[in-house]
């Protein structure tokens, strides 16, 4: 066991010298890993690399935390005590006539509830609010809460006022007339009926039936914000951070992934926040692509960044199945704070996967040191026409007659998979590597090594290549496909 944990622990850092000289590292003995061959992926493009920080910038490498939403941290003014603060019943509240206006073309306004008894209670969360036309007819139906923000926990003491804002859309609906009344659930079983009015004596209706007639709907959009206090409190750690998304490609293709930058001001690290990245499109209508993590905070915290800003890179993986066309880049804390792309972002089409014909498929350089070694398989577009990899190669030790050696391929997850875009003559590779060390006094030496039959991803047919790999245990460690015949660790 202790030679398995020192040669994984060498491993890393003996294939990142290697690669990082010119020639490689020198040969010499080594013992490698089996694997049956793995069936493979599909194809999708690279985008530009992030450019060099600014003189005197640091960037926070992307480095992603795993988020779990059951062990998500404790924001202080999120957690409800209703223990000490019960819950606001409809017996205690009145609502206040909610007093709408125009807005860019949508009804803006408030619903207000007053606190008219004699203890102090809570609110949390954004209200389910439905809006109600002539005889009561459903004419505004609420738009879906977002699970990843965060909501204060907000109390009302008697002859308090607790609002939330409220914002009607029509463009993509009929025209159905006016609201008449709303209907407010504030959670826990608990409905009111609330006035409405129109701050310029109309009535409350929205610019509406713009869309296509086919793609109207038969009701208004209704978005609401979370309760507050009349004076826009209780404010969430974080709240007050800004945050900007800077070094943006104009393109990104299916499959790739989007790397960019984000600038973040006034990040408070305790507790350290998740963040979302996602990519939508039709100003939000439709989700692209999510991906929510966990900020770095210790490597942020040794900025000693003090009230300054800090630049973190981000990477977004773009989905094979993403439509071709323009996208917005959202992202954001779950405190309320979010930043945007000022341009749309360009998806477009992979070129099509790679077929047997178009590849050769080769040893690459080799090295080993420390008890490690590492290969380099290269795949060379030996066709006149642009094809593309995506995924891991299958790989299987042969002997030296070519047959088949038990073989434990383990796909490492340093590089990120996705779709490698190969023009004719260019090369994508993929790294092979494993521990060197001789058995133990008394353990079955392994069998000789004839080479590694490979499987390009997406693909069936296996190509024996003549590698010094060696057998230990039957393992070997896979990377993803890279750009360019040098592969990285």
């Amino acid at each position: 066991m202790a030679r398995k944990v020192r040669a994984m622990g060498a491993l890393l850092a003996v294939i990142a010298v290697c690669l990082a000289t010119v020639s490689g590292c020198d040969n010499g003995h080594r013992n490698a890993s089996p694997a049956s061959p793995s069936p493979t992926a599909s194809p999708s493009p690279t985008t530009k690399p992030i450019s060099a920080p600014a003189p005197g910038e640091d960037v926070i490498t992307w480095a992603p935390v795993p988020y779990n939403p059951a062990a998500a941290p404790t924001v202080r003014g999120t957690v409800a005590h209703p223990d000490r603060t019960p819950w606001c019943t409809s017996t205690q509240l009145s609502p206040l006539i909610a007093s709408f206006q125009g807005a860019t073309g949508s009804a803006a306004g408030a619903v207000e509830m007053r606190n008219v008894g004699s203890a102090a209670c809570a609110l949390q969360g954004v209200p389910t609010i439905t809006g109600y036309g002539d005889r009561d007819r459903l004419v505004a139906e609420p738009r879906p809460v977002d699970p990843f923000q965060l909501h204060p926990w907000v109390v009302i003491p008697p002859r308090g006022v607790a609002a939330a804002l409220v914002q009607i859309f029509g463009d993509s609906s009929k025209c159905v007339g006016p609201v008449r009344r709303l209907s407010v659930d504030i959670g826990h079983s608990q409905v009111l009926s609330v006035s409405t009015a129109w701050i310029s004596g109309g009535k409350v209706q929205p610019r509406c039936g713009t869309a296509e007639p086919d793609q109207l709907r038969d009701t208004y959009d209704l978005s609401a914000g979370d309760w507050r206090h009349r004076n826009g409190g209780p404010r969430l750690p974080g709240a007050d951070a800004s945050a900007a998304v800077t070094h943006l490609p104009a393109t990104v293709m299916q499959g790739s992934v989007l790397r960019y930058r984000v600038i973040i001001t006034g990040l408070p690290l305790s507790p350290c926040l998740p963040f979302r990245e996602r990519l939508l499109r039709d100003t939000g209508a439709a989700e692209v692509a999510e991906q929510i993590f966990t900020l770095d905070c210790p490597a942020i915290a040794a900025l000693d960044s003090g009230a300054r800003s800090v630049v973190v890179a981000m990477q977004l993986a773009v989905p094979t199945s993403a439509p071709p066309g323009d996208v917005e880049l959202s992202w954001d804390l779950p405190v309320g704070v979010t930043a945007t792309s000022d341009l749309p972002i360009r998806i477009v089409a992979a070129p099509p996967s790679c077929t047997q014909p178009q590849l050769s498929i080769e040893a690459g350089r080799h090295g080993v040191g420390a008890g490690s070694y590492y290969d380099a398989v290269r795949f060379r577009n030996v066709s006149g026409r642009t094809c593309s990899l995506r995924g891991y190669p299958g790989v299987q030790f042969a002997d030296p007659d070519g047959n088949a050696l038990p073989t434990k391929p383990i796909h490492t997850s340093q590089i990120p998979v996705e779709t490698i875009v190969l023009r004719p003559g260019h090369d994508a590779s993929a790294l092979l590597s494993g521990s060197d060390f001789a058995p133990p006094a008394g353990e079955q030496p392994c069998p000789a090594i004839g080479g590694v039959r490979i499987i390009a991803p997406g693909l069936t047919e296996q190509v024996l290549v003549h590698l010094a790999d060696d057998c230990t245990e039957g393992r070997i460690f896979v990377s993803a496909v890279q750009a360019g015949a040098r592969p990285q660790p």
